[in-house]
């Protein structure tokens, strides 16, 4: 028998064109793409008998290199960058609220100064109180772990500048912040060739789909939506 293991790398379009350029509503192409897009074909590649054919959208594969290159504003990573120093109340609120909007167990707890913050937080209720609970420092530094936990940890062992910023634990500055996130945008081309030379070594295929995130089955075929909603109308 002979199975075929195909990993859908998938993430529909966050990215909008507008007068000033292109801008990313949502984070999710940057928060996974040194993680999850990068942990899997590096494991993969570290066994020689195993193969293994990803799926990669079109759209995720444009926004990918749209933040690496620098040509997309990312509302979730201009909140990072903005001087704690800085913020509004309104703002205060959005990373109390989205900077904790993660995985609590892979990236939060690995990490005790963003744990000690995500406790002091609490359940995301009233947030408009617990503004003022918080100090511009812990604010720059769930900012900077925001960013940083998205990061594997296999990158984060290989990488010395990546352990020394770890080393810190806390009091991260404005400067980490910035160096941090230019740092991660220069990876994500590497997370792109990493695809390309394991294909060219024969030790992965790639398929790809139409361009907007497609639904396969639905693809296949349009009646397989009532399978997950009988209510459907087609």
């Amino acid at each position: 028998m002979r199975v075929l293991f195909l990993w859908h790398m998938h993430q529909p379009s966050y990215v909008v064109y507008e007068k000033d350029g292109y801008v990313s509503y949502l984070p999710w192409v940057l928060l996974h793409a040194l993680r999850e897009y990068y942990e899997m074909p590096r494991i993969l590649a570290e066994f020689d008998n195993v193969k293994a054919t990803f799926n990669l959208v079109p759209s995720l594969i444009e926004q990918l290199e749209l933040y690496a290159r620098g040509e997309v504003k990312c509302i979730f990573t201009e909140m990072v960058l903005k001087p704690a120093g800085e913020l509004t109340d309104a703002e205060k609120e959005f990373i109390l609220y989205h900077f904790f909007n993660v995985n609590p167990k892979t990236r939060v707890k690995p990490y005790r100064r963003y744990e000690l913050l995500y406790l002091k937080r609490g359940v995301p209720l009233n947030l408009g109180e617990k503004i003022r609970r918080f100090k511009d420092q812990e604010y720059r530094d769930i900012q900077f772990f925001y960013l940083f936990s998205s990061i594997s940890p296999l990158l984060i062992e290989e990488t010395s500048f990546l352990k020394e910023l770890l080393l810190k634990e806390r009091d991260y500055s404005e400067e980490d912040k910035e160096e941090l996130l230019k740092w991660m945008k220069e990876k994500i081309f590497y997370v792109i060739g990493l695809y390309r030379d394991l294909v060219k070594k024969g030790k992965i295929e790639i398929s790809t789909s139409p361009f907007y995130h497609p639904i396969m089955p639905v693809l296949y075929n349009s009646r397989n939506v009532i399978e997950s909603n009988p209510y459907t109308l087609l």
